[in-house]
């Protein structure tokens, strides 16, 4: 008469979890693009956006100071020619610019190429 299913409330609690298991990969897929952005400092137009930078070179000493307490660095991010140029604001107190000039002063910077996270203020425009 009645056929029992035994495994009904089984397989839909591993259907259910799978579900779950697919959402969490996708947001941390997300999340981990949102903390790596991908765009190039060279390539990027856009202003307020974060931009990665690839450093291949940096003058070890500032070469200003800004209101807030900062100081601008010069750096190479490019080896295009004769090179590639911006300045860089940050905090003196910076862990990744400290290992930056670290490694800029004992010319390491150019086989192995550091890398910037940040927000880019003033793009590039080859225009003129």
């Amino acid at each position: 008469m009645f056929k029992e299913k035994r495994n009904k409330g089984f397989v839909s609690g591993l259907v259910l979890s799978l579900l779950f298991f697919i959402v969490a990969g996708v947001m941390g897929f997300m999340w981990y693009l949102h903390q790596h952005p991908m765009n190039s400092f060279g390539g990027d137009t856009r202003s307020g956006k974060e931009a990665t930078m690839t450093i291949y070179d940096m003058y070890p000493e500032a070469v200003g100071d800004v209101d807030a307490g900062s100081v601008i660095y010069l750096v190479q991010y490019s080896k295009e020619g004769d090179g590639q140029f911006a300045v860089v604001e940050a905090k003196e107190t910076d862990e990744s610019i400290k290992k930056l000039i670290e490694q800029a002063k004992a010319g390491t910077l150019e086989e192995n190429p550091g890398t910037l996270i940040g927000t880019q203020l003033q793009p590039l425009s080859t225009k003129c």
